[in-house]
């Protein structure tokens, strides 16, 4: 019912139930007064009984409670105005106990039904006889009124349920995008640091074999070098082979119970019970009479086909049969209850609006199909009303279902996403690393197996040959190991983030010393020079500074390190942070490698970047050899806005 209601013009659930509420209750209250007792005293008294169904504007917060007192205005009605209109309290009835599967919990549901099955007997046993028996009746009513409602309801609570469940869980998809894609980023460099680790320790071992005392030496080094010139090449592979997610992309599904499924397992949901989620079935609400239960099982693919076949045939019956028949109280169960709730579920609306006037013309129908016996009022405006609430159940939950159904698409859309963010991320690393791995050794790796090979077939012919291919070995070796070991720095680096800002860079000095450089951490923010102690990482991580200034300075320390790796391999490297008032100054400096002089002044990659970060933040960037050898990177950020 929650969906009949526009609640734009009042702007809360509350509103429209209100107004639900209201215009029951002055309908009801026109009823009462205008079929009511004949004294003044008790159309008065009918009257101000209806005000109870007021009761429904809370009837979310106390379904229970609003069931109650519904039946209790009910029986009041029925006793104080026989012959009034029974539409009103069908209605409030069908409401109640619909709002009772929706909002109730167990105990409090199984009472709610108990006393409204009890209370609706009650109704129909002190109302005017209609000719059925008690028990045929009975069992309509209750179906219709009580049962019927309230398993509706039920499936619309837990399809809202699982629906708010789809959104909190499409919210933090959202929210830990990028903490998804910076997990699998670090797992995937940590997956190919272990094995450059391999590779750099194979390479350590070839060198301590580069000494080539004897032919054994140049056979274990040519072994060694082709092993891994395998790995190597079974790494860049792998690293260049797509991911597996990219070649499984989510499916796009067409029936609501597969996607919500699809949408928990994507937003790390578990599953739930699908007791309550099923869609109406070809048989599940089936008149007691084969005659009219027959058409509904081709509902979904010709809904109006199948309601003008059931009023057909109702029809037919009513005309034939001898009424009134005791225990043909459901006879009319095909066009007042099955027809109308499948119509409203199977059709579009303009179509279940043709399904409902068409069920409208047929109970109409019904009294001329059977002029001996003609409808009363009082039977009339309950027909209609049960057409109307059946028909207003399968609208719920239709849209229920196309709601439930947008919110799984929705969340299946942003897994989507994510994993689509997360597979391109994946693929530009992967593409990165394999570039980087073959930059810096595939080539070098190939020289060395081959002056290796040359060495061992020439070394007892050519002697003085094999030794030219040795000593070329060796010098491509340590240039293997001098391009490997800044790669392996990079890795290792880039998984401190960098919005840990000055407080991640003791870890990221750790880090680089645990990759074999050799650096110091000094640390002045106005309160005297300090090495990199346990003490310091606090003072860095609450120091007030803006987080564009913390990420450039992290960053800009992070690239000279792995500059000076790779550039200045074995030389000693200082870090130092000094503030001031006015500024925050980075200076990051190298000595002269003792190995490699000649690369000792190079310039490195990365400083456009460095020099960029630096301009972003509004501060100045210098870099450039220094004059007893070695490289400095200095920049200086202002402060002036930093309170």
């Amino acid at each position: 019912m929650d969906r009949l209601f526009p609640l734009s013009r009042w702007g809360t659930a509350v509103g429209g139930d209100l107004l639900l509420a209201a215009v029951l209750t002055l309908v009801m209250a026109a009823a009462a007064a205008l079929d009511g007792p004949a004294t003044l005293s008790g159309r008065v008294g009918a009257t101000v009984a209806a005000g109870g169904l007021l009761v429904l504007a809370h009837r979310r917060r106390r379904p229970a409670t609003a069931v109650a007192v519904v039946i209790l205005v009910t029986v009041t009605e029925v006793v104080a105005s026989p012959q009034a209109s029974t539409a009103p309290a069908f209605l409030a009835i069908m409401v109640a106990t619909y709002s009772l599967g929706a909002y109730a919990s167990t105990w409090p549901l199984v009472a709610g039904l108990a006393l409204a099955t009890a209370g609706v007997a009650t109704a129909q046993y002190l109302g005017p006889s209609q000719g059925y028996s008690h028990a045929s009746a009975d069992l309509f009513l209750v179906a219709s009124l009580v049962l019927a409602p309230g398993v509706v309801g039920g499936v619309a609570g837990a399809r809202d349920r699982l629906g708010r469940r789809l959104d909190a869980g499409t919210e933090r998809l959202r929210a830990a995008r990028d903490e998804r894609i910076a997990e699998e980023l670090a797992r995937e460099r940590r997956r190919a640091f272990a094995a450059l680790k391999v590779l750099l320790g194979g390479l350590e071992e070839t060198r301590r074999h580069a000494a080539v005392a004897g032919l054994a030496d140049v056979t274990a080094l040519e072994r060694i070098a082709r092993d891994l010139l395998t790995r190597m090449r079974t790494l860049v592979g792998e690293l260049r082979a797509p991911s597996a997610d990219d070649r499984r992309p989510i499916r796009e599904v067409a029936e609501l119970r597969t996607q919500v499924r699809e949408a928990l397992a994507a937003a790390n949901l578990p599953d739930t019970d699908w007791s309550g989620l099923r869609p109406a079935g070809r048989w599940t609400l089936v008149a007691p009479r084969w005659r009219d239960a027959a058409p509904t099982a081709w509902v979904r693919r010709h809904p109006l086909t199948c309601a003008v076949i059931c009023l057909a045939v109702t029809l037919a019956y009513t005309a034939a049969a001898a009424r009134p028949d005791p225990f043909d109280g459901l006879a009319p169960c095909g066009i007042l209850v099955v027809a109308p709730f499948l119509l409203g579920v199977a059709c579009p609306i303009h179509r279940a609006l043709a399904g409902l006037a068409l069920c409208l013309l047929g109970c109409a129908g019904l009294g001329l199909a059977a002029p001996a016996a003609p409808i009363t009022a009082p039977e009339a405006s309950g027909a209609v009303a049960v057409i109307v609430g059946c028909w207003a159940a399968g609208r719920v939950l239709r849209g229920g279902a196309e709601a439930l159904a947008a919110r799984a698409r929705a969340t299946i859309a942003v897994a989507e996403e994510n994993r689509k963010k997360t597979a391109a991320a994946l693929g530009e690393q992967r593409a990165r690393l394999a570039r980087d791995l073959h930059d810096a050794a595939g080539h070098m790796m190939t020289v060395i197996v081959l002056q290796a090979a040359a060495a061992r077939r020439v070394w007892e012919t050519r002697p003085d040959l094999a030794a030219e291919h040795v000593a070329v070995l060796r010098r491509t070796l340590a240039e293997a190991l001098g391009e490997l070991r800044p790669l392996l720095l990079s890795l290792t680096l880039a998984d401190v983030p960098a919005t840990a800002g000055l407080g991640g860079l003791p870890a990221l000095a750790g880090r680089a010393r645990g990759c074999g450089l050799r650096v110091a951490l000094d640390v002045d923010l106005g309160a005297g020079t300090r090495a990199l102690t346990a003490d310091i990482a606090p003072d860095l991580h609450h120091a007030p500074l803006p987080r564009a200034v913390g990420t450039a300075v992290y960053r800009i320390v992070q690239e000279a390190l792995t500059n000076a790796a790779r550039h200045a391999p074995g030389a000693f490297v200082r870090v130092r942070i000094t503030r001031t008032e006015q500024a925050l100054a980075v200076h990051v400096s190298n000595t002269r490698p003792a190995d490699r002089p000649a690369l000792s002044t190079s310039a490195g990659h990365g400083l456009g970047g460095m020099a960029e970060r630096s301009a972003a933040c509004g501060g100045t960037f210098a870099a450039g050899p220094r004059p007893g050898g070695g490289f400095d990177v200095r920049a200086v950020f202002p402060l002036e806005e930093v309170t």
